[in-house]
């Protein structure tokens, strides 16, 4: 009786425990700011984003072949196919206004859904309800930038944590290159530089991410002081002012606007403008496009920002590229500096390359 009664409460015992909810146990918790958390499996299978930037940030950390849902850019974006061959299968995740699909998540059940700002209360608590985990980052500055890399790969997992760790030793290490460079370049032998951040006279100054890697780069941003009281520190121009600045570069993000720029009658006269449509400029720039003159330091500072140049979001290497290829101005003035037009020897980061993951210039 006595082994009849012990084996019925061992079997009472294993009902209970497998009548447990298994996701329970399989769940972890990611702290992050201090006060914000998002509730995770332990191995996450399937991501979504509604952020441009953070697809590459996936990419670059091996999980861009396990995007679900993910933004218009991107989504078309031949660069970004090169690396992750299957975003172009994926969904969008938004609908063309800045709303998050929610539908469209609930169908795919994303374990965790990137966004790019905090999303109203009532949609986040209808994709936890539905086990899709939501984080949105600080952004619009390098150190948020590096930080954003770290969380996420922390939410990811233990090999994207990895990634992320050799990802900030390689960016510090660039860092201190460029200031090392720059240490001794006086203020008034720095290049002062304009950049249209999407439409010719838009901009941003400080605080910002463009101002951020123009600081590293030892460039002067001659709309540092304008938008100081605008949201991102950012806006629209006039082209007096950007005249009046006097820029020794222009930058453009986008090759349409560069292309506005050189064809327009008002910006003629600013002398990026002026120095690239000189005849002897151009024929030494078609005979041979390694005499634009690009510093060492400012090329180094590029390589801080791998992520950038797939992500549209814009910074260091896309605007430079950008730069080259209008042919406005050269980007070094200091004694000494390298004029071979080439870009930087890899660093520390570049040996490792994960599986469908971006690895920087």
């Amino acid at each position: 009786m006595f082994r009849i009664r012990h084996l019925a409460a061992c079997i009472a015992c294993m009902v209970a425990l497998l009548s447990q909810p298994v996701s329970a146990e399989t769940r972890r918790e990611v702290v992050y700011y201090g006060d914000h958390s998002v509730s995770l499996p332990s191995r996450v299978t399937r991501v979504a984003t509604n952020w441009e930037a953070q697809n590459s940030i996936l990419a670059m950390l091996g999980y861009g072949d396990r995007i679900v849902a993910t933004t218009r850019i991107a989504h078309s974006m031949p660069l970004m196919r090169k690396f992750v061959p299957t975003i172009q299968e994926a969904a969008l995740t938004t609908l063309g206004d800045g709303t998050v699909n929610v539908e469209e998540l609930m169908v795919l059940r994303p374990d965790i859904l990137f966004s790019s700002r905090a999303l109203p209360e009532a949609v986040s608590a209808q994709l936890r309800g539905a086990g899709i985990a939501v984080a949105s980052f600080r952004s619009n500055s390098l150190d948020a930038l590096v930080e954003r890399v770290s969380i996420t790969g922390e939410m990811l997992g233990p090999d994207a944590s990895e990634i992320a760790r050799k990802y900030r030793r390689y960016f510090d290490d660039n860092r201190h290159r460029v200031a090392e460079r720059l240490e001794k370049v006086p203020p008034d032998r720095r290049v002062r530089v304009y950049l249209a951040s999407g439409e010719p006279l838009s901009t941003s100054g400080r605080p910002s991410l463009n101002q951020d890697w123009m600081d590293l780069g030892g460039a002067i941003n001659v709309a540092e002081s304008w938008f100081a009281d605008m949201p991102y520190a950012s806006g629209t121009a006039s082209l007096e002012d950007i005249l009046a600045a006097n820029p020794d570069v222009i930058i453009s993000m986008d090759a349409r606007d560069a292309e506005q720029i050189r064809a327009s009658p008002q910006w003629r006269t600013s002398r990026p403008c002026a120095r690239a449509g000189s005849p002897g400029f151009r024929r030494s720039r078609m005979k041979n496009r390694r005499k634009v003159i690009i510093s060492e330091a400012f090329r180094t500072a590029i390589a801080c920002l791998p992520i950038a140049s797939l992500s549209g979001a814009g910074a260091a290497y896309r605007a430079t590229q950008a730069a080259l290829r209008i042919g406005l101005a050269g980007l070094a003035r200091c004694p000494g500096a390298d004029r071979s037009g080439s870009m930087p020897q890899p660093g520390p980061f570049q040996d490792r390359k994960p599986p469908g993951a971006y690895s920087p210039p």
